[in-house]
This record gives C-alpha cells, structure tokens and sequence, in this order.
C-alpha cells in the first residue's frame, strides 16, 4: 500500500512541474501611489533646506544649530516609526555617527 502511495504522488508530483524547454511568465505587483498622497506633501515643510549643511558632520553639531522644526536623529540600523510627518526632520546618521542625509517626515 505504502508503495503504490509513493508511486502515486511522485506521478501527481511530475504532472505538475513545468516545461524545462517553455519559458515561465512571472508577474511582478507594481507598487501605485495615489497621486493625492504626492500633492499633499510639500516640497520643504520641515526647512531641511536650512541644515543640509550638516551633512558629513558629526551628531553633536545637531545641537549646536538652531532649528525650529521638531527633528528625530536615526542612529545607524535604528529603529524608527514609520508615521509621516511633514514638519519634523529625519537626521540619519552611520556607523560613525555622521550625519549622512537629512529629510523631512
């Protein structure tokens, strides 16, 4: 009995394999933002055109700078929430902590 289960299901198994000669359609999802969501974003909410300047600088010079936006500081590989905000600034920093990039949200 146990045979005949085995040849079975390795029959079912061979019957559903594809072509090795016949290419596969694969079908990506593509990833579609409304466009409301991109026009409500303004281009400089948060005055990141202000501290671009600290880019390559170490982390302590945040502090050294007046900023009137609410601002968060990414550590390398932290962990950040992910709501948007438009008014905050990002500081995100590497291994060093130097500051690599700055944005709003």
């Amino acid at each position: 009995m146990k045979a005949s289960f085995a040849l079975f299901t390795s029959f079912l198994l061979i019957a559903c394999t594809p072509d090795p000669g016949r290419p596969v359609d694969i079908v990506l999802p593509t990833a579609s933002v409304p466009e409301s969501i991109l026009q409500s974003r303004e281009p400089d909410s948060c005055g990141v055109a202000e501290v671009q300047g600290l880019i390559g600088q170490p982390e302590g010079n945040i502090r050294t700078v007046r900023i009137s936006h609410r601002y968060r500081v990414v550590p390398f590989a932290g962990i950040v929430t992910q709501e948007y905000d438009a008014a905050r600034l990002n500081f995100y920093l590497n291994e060093s902590s130097v500051i690599t990039r700055v944005s709003c949200g």
